[in-house]
């Protein structure tokens, strides 16, 4: 079981996320994580995890990979993402292996629950570096 505690103190927005293994402060204003800075974070952690686990698996080696996140909301309420965008950085692959390693990020796509979750309501769209 996957497991969270949200609690909030009185007031505008304080509050902090505890899992097992973090506190994670939450702040609507300055200080602190909000909530789509979470789903982002949470999203290239999922794709990562997935990216990780076959590029093992293939025998694809990098240096570095950065996912920046970048959505649209809908202007109605509720205020669901409409478009999803993930800007892939990849640092140290092979130029041989850049294609065995872009499909790789795209089976990752497909085994992210996450991914598919916010798929299910967002348009997602990638672009994918190799540095």
């Amino acid at each position: 079981m996957i497991k969270a505690k949200t609690t909030f103190k009185s007031g505008p927005y304080e509050g902090t996320v505890e899992t097992e293994r973090f506190l994670i402060p939450v702040n609507m204003k300055q200080q602190g994580v909000q909530p789509y800075e979470m789903l982002y974070g949470s999203l290239a952690t999922c794709i990562h995890a997935n990216v990780s686990n076959l590029t093992e698996k293939m025998r694809l080696q990098f240096s570095e990979i950065t996912y920046d996140i970048t959505g649209i909301k809908a202007d109605k309420i509720p205020a669901l993402l409409t478009n999803c965008n993930i800007d892939i950085e990849v640092f140290g692959v092979a130029k041989e292996n850049e294609e065995k390693f872009f499909k790789a990020i795209h089976k990752a796509f497909e085994y992210c629950s996450i991914y598919n979750t916010i798929g299910a309501i967002a348009k997602m769209s990638s672009t994918i570096t190799f540095k």
